[in-house]
């Protein structure tokens, strides 16, 4: 009776780490700090289910060692196949964590109407996943940089050439190349001009 209690406990936790995951995959942030946060989280809640996979798999060996002392290829093979799917299943969550396509910065967004002189930018804590990486704006992926370092102390130093108008509001586009980003640290700075309208 014990034993099955522990059962369900550790399946509800199972089952509710699987939805945080899923939760958090439809909420996903679109900043670069705050995607780095995401996947750290993603790392943790990732730890915790194979820790509650560990726990159910000794409580199901200790259960089939109750019920029988002699091996059961049937039971065993049964076994091994629900071992497999988990673990296919909990790659299958890892993998949707990371991004390998061109993402926007709402947080980095050019003003409309803006005259723009470019953008600076450093890695702060090296990138983990891309072999390289692009920045630009959805009609110049490359537009600031390309080809990018993802190691720590990488300098992103993008001026506009020449200064140009921006009529509507443009974020940057941030673009991993090799592999998807899985996590790292970037800081941008953006420079640019807004004519104050006159007051009444």
């Amino acid at each position: 009776m014990a034993s099955c209690e522990a059962d369900l406990r550790l399946d509800k936790v199972h089952q509710g780490l699987l939805r945080e995951i899923e939760n958090a995959q439809q909420n996903l942030p679109m900043n670069v700090e705050e995607v780095t946060e995401a996947f750290e989280r993603h790392a943790r809640i990732i730890a915790l289910l194979v820790r509650s996979l560990e726990a159910m798999l000794r409580l199901e060996k200790q259960k089939n060692q109750e019920q029988q002392k002699t091996s059961d290829p049937q039971t065993r093979t049964a076994l091994l196949a629900g071992i497999e799917k988990r673990l296919d299943e909990l790659a299958d969550q890892q993998v949707a964590t990371t991004f390998d396509f061109s993402r926007t910065l709402p947080r980095f967004t050019i003003p409309s109407h803006s005259l723009f002189f470019g953008i600076t930018g450093l890695v702060s804590k090296a990138m983990i996943g891309p072999s390289s990486w692009q920045l630009g704006t959805a009609d110049g992926l490359n537009r600031f940089g390309s080809d990018l370092a993802i190691s720590m102390g990488t300098m992103v130093n993008g001026p506009a050439d020449p200064p140009s108008v921006y009529w509507s509001p443009t974020p940057l586009v941030l673009t991993p190349k090799g592999g998807a980003f899985r996590s790292g640290e970037l800081k941008l700075d953006m420079f640019y001009l807004t004519l104050p309208i006159p007051s009444l």
